[in-house]
Order: structure tokens, then C-alpha cells, then sequence
């Protein structure tokens, strides 16, 4: 007897929800401002919560059907790559300017969060480089790394959407080579899971698109359909 398994309100991949979802909730909080003009609800800790909540459903469920296999999850991994190319460098930078004839300062940085060692093979596509970021990157917000960068006028966003960002890499990659042996199947609660907050990203876009008619190039950041075509 076959299992009926509930059916999925996104039609994507797996993988590719969590990836859309981490970009989705990336620009909310680069528009947040005028989010919560008009969406109270969306104010924090929504976002924050959002990227918890979508980092949970990763490591606890992600991966593929047999039939999906390691086709599907190999865009994903390419996406989530630059996303977090582009949030790492924003942040280094960031440090670099901010501190910019402090070389003390900006070198202690580096060292807190792993960029001396690990940055040039992470932005050069280096998989282990990426997963060695994320590993510094959580033991320095335990020691308040992020705490000294914010007291010096630095955005907290600026730390965590580059957290965010480089936290699907690890389960990306190992539900790739997972993949390419037996797969793994989502259970009923999985599903249902991913079906929640597809619900919550699908009203952040339709919001976004509201808010943004007349700037395009804004409101194509809440398109749902084109996001997920990009990955």
C-alpha cells in the first residue's frame, strides 16, 4: 500500500525553499524600514526568528527524495555560495572601512571571525572554507564579537545576514553527497513544516510587491517566482 504523503504548496525543491527563503528574509531586513511603516507583525523579532526558524527546518529536514537526487540540491548549494559571498564580503569590508588606519583593530576582527585564515578560499568556491567561517562566525557571537562591532557604529545586520547566509552551506553540501547514494524522504512533518513557512515568505513577497509597485528593480527582491528561477 502506498503512503499518501501531504502535497507541498511550493513548487520548487526542498533545498531550493530554504535558499529562496534565507534571500527573501536577506531583503527584508535591507528594507525593513518600510516594512514596519506598514506591517507592524514584521518588526523584530520577525526576521531573526524567520532565519531561526528556516535554519531549524534545514538542519532537521533537509534533504531530497530519491527521485529528486543530487540535480536538484546542486543550484541551491551554487546560490547559497554567492548569497554568502556577498554578505561575508559586505561585512569585511564594512570592518575594513570602518576601521580603516586600525590595523590592530581591523586584524583582531579578522582573527575573531576566521577571515585571515579561511576568506580567500571561502570566496574562491571553497566548500570546507565556508564551514569553517560559520563555525567562527557562531563561537564569536557566543563571546560577543558582534557586541564590540555594534558598539562601534557597525549595523548587528551586517553580522547576522552573513551568519545566515553561510549557515545553509554545511547542510547544502552534505544533503548534495547524501544524495548521491540513497536519498533521503521527507516525513509528513517535514512537509508540513515547509509548508508553514513558504506560507510566511509568500506574505513577505506579496507585502514587498505591495510596497514596492513603483520601484521595479526593489520589487522584483519579493518576487517569488523569480527568485526561485535564479537558483
Amino acid at each position: 500500500m502506498s503512503i499518501v504523503r501531504p502535497a507541498r504548496l511550493y513548487n520548487c525543491p526542498d533545498t531550493n525553499l530554504i535558499t529562496a527563503g534565507l534571500v527573501v528574509v536577506s531583503s527584508l531586513k535591507d528594507h525593513l524600514p518600510d516594512f514596519i511603516a506598514i506591517r507592524s507583525d514584521m518588526a523584530d523579532p520577525f526576521a531573526p526568528n524567520l532565519i531561526i526558524r528556516l535554519e531549524n527546518a534545514s538542519e532537521q529536514h533537509l534533504g531530497e527524495t530519491r527521485n529528486e537526487g543530487p540535480k536538484a540540491s546542486t543550484a541551491p548549494l551554487a546560490q547559497a555560495k554567492e548569497l554568502a559571498k556577498e554578505k561575508v564580503s559586505l561585512l569585511k569590508n564594512s570592518i575594513a572601512a570602518r576601521f580603516k588606519g586600525e590595523e590592530v583593530k581591523i586584524k583582531k576582527f579578522a582573527s575573531d571571525l576566521g577571515l585571515d585564515r579561511h576568506y580567500a578560499s571561502f570566496y574562491a568556491g571553497n566548500d570546507q572554507s565556508a564551514m569553517e567561517l560559520y563555525a567562527k562566525f557562531k563561537s564569536a557571537e557566543t563571546a560577543g564579537i558582534k557586541t564590540e562591532m555594534t558598539a562601534a557604529g557597525l549595523n548587528a545586520a551586517l553580522f547576522d545576514n552573513a551568519l545566515a547566509a553561510l549557515q545553509p552551506i554545511s547542510a547544502l553540501n552534505v544533503s548534495q553527497e547524501g544524495e548521491k547514494g540513497k536519498g533521503k524522504e521527507f516525513t509528513d512533518a517535514a512537509i508540513q513544516e515547509f509548508n508553514e513557512i513558504y506560507k510566511v515568505l509568500i506574505s513577505i513577497c506579496d507585502q514587498g510587491k505591495a510596497i514596492y509597485t513603483k520601484s521595479p528593480a526593489v520589487r522584483d527582491k519579493f518576487v517569488w517566482d523569480t527568485i526561485v528561477k535564479k537558483l
